[in-house]
């Protein structure tokens, strides 16, 4: 069964860019949004395997704030996408349990390959 990822991304040409690489890898892209107010809602009803999450959205929330919020009602692996590598920033990730890190702009092999350890990561966890 395909995995399936849930991704915020508020640049339509790398969220879109991310859709078609995440399909060509054999993922299932359950959703790509643009804000991260509803993230909590939208993970509960897509139920996926992992949340590909920008920083930096449209909307109230910033994907930091967005995670905090989520690990109080699942455990579902996060994978923060940045083009930022300030310290204080990565810093604020290192709180958030059950996350990783990937730059932007979207690499294939780099993304692809990072997904895969998250998500082998989140299984040896589950078992």
């Amino acid at each position: 069964m395909k995995k399936r990822i849930l991704i915020f991304e508020d640049n339509l040409i790398s969220s879109f860019a991310l859709e078609m690489m995440l399909r060509e890898n054999g993922y299932h892209p359950v959703g790509a949004y643009d804000t991260a107010d509803q993230l909590v809602m939208i993970c509960q009803e897509t139920e996926p395997d992992l949340v590909v999450l920008d920083i930096m959205l449209n909307g109230k929330k910033t994907g930091v704030e967005a995670a905090s919020e989520l690990r109080y009602h699942s455990t579902v692996p996060i994978l923060f996408a940045t083009a930022f590598s300030q310290d204080d920033v990565l810093k604020d990730l290192k709180t958030i349990a059950g996350s990783s890190l990937v730059t932007k702009p979207y690499d294939e092999q780099r993304i692809i390959k990072k997904i895969s350890e998250v998500l082998a990561a989140s299984k040896k966890e589950t078992t």
